[in-house]
């Protein structure tokens, strides 16, 4: 029963979602940085991840960050 208690801490013994989780927490974290607040999530990144399936939004959510993460950009110009 040790694997049982490893995958109870750390998740799934899968490479695959290990990786997939991995990277989701990168993109989550850098993209979060960008935005100033907490706007994305883990599951925003991690499509195939079942724990975090994410609830469905309406347009009017999806624009209102999308409009968060622009204004906190940085302009671009020379």
């Amino acid at each position: 029963m040790l694997w049982y208690r490893y995958r109870a801490k750390r998740g799934t013994l899968n490479l695959g979602m290990r990786i997939d989780r991995a990277a989701s927490r990168i993109l989550c974290t850098y993209f979060n940085s960008l935005a100033k607040r907490d706007v994305f999530e883990l599951a925003d990144f991690s499509p195939f991840d079942e724990k975090l399936k994410p609830e469905e939004g309406s347009i009017e959510q999806a624009f209102a960050i999308l409009s968060a993460v622009a204004k906190s950009a940085p302009e671009e110009g020379g």
